[in-house]
């Protein structure tokens, strides 16, 4: 198995130039990802929210990457939330951002898994066994869409 190489892209007007190696304009720094030869993308988000996931995903169809994982750090950089908290409410705020944030991962997955498989020009993504490999592929299939 050949070795991946991500790069995080930071979304959070806050954290800028702080450890990430591209922030601000996500097409821009998708573009830049694919010049410079990475596999794949880390999405640093300011929300939950924040992302139009089908838009994420055709443009990182576009340039072959994939997503290796979406970061949940903005409830710290934007909201000061700590799992660790002595408080059992700020704890719960925490809890609630972290699986917000998880969510969009999977969801993120699931779509690109299921809805691109060529990323429009008759290509597939980077990485083997087709559009996301056999680990994003189980993650997907594990995935049940929202009512």
């Amino acid at each position: 198995m050949a070795v991946k190489v991500s790069v995080t892209i930071c979304l959070i007007p806050e954290a800028k130039g702080g450890p990430f190696v591209l922030w601000d304009d996500l097409p821009a720094a998708v573009r830049l990802a694919d010049e410079l030869g990475f596999d794949a993308v880390e999405l640093f988000p300011a929300e939950p929210d924040a992302l139009d996931l089908k838009a994420v995903c055709a443009l990182l169809a576009n340039h072959n990457l994939s997503v290796s994982a979406v970061g949940s750090g903005a409830g710290w950089v934007r909201h000061k939330l700590s799992l660790t908290h002595a408080d059992a409410a700020h704890r719960a705020r925490a809890r609630d951002f972290a699986r917000s944030i998880s969510g969009i991962s999977l969801r993120s997955i699931a779509r690109q898994h299921q809805a691109a498989s060529t990323n429009g020009n008759g290509h597939a993504p980077k990485g083997e066994g087709g559009a996301y490999g056999p680990v994003a592929r189980a993650v997907a299939s594990s995935v049940k869409p929202q009512e």
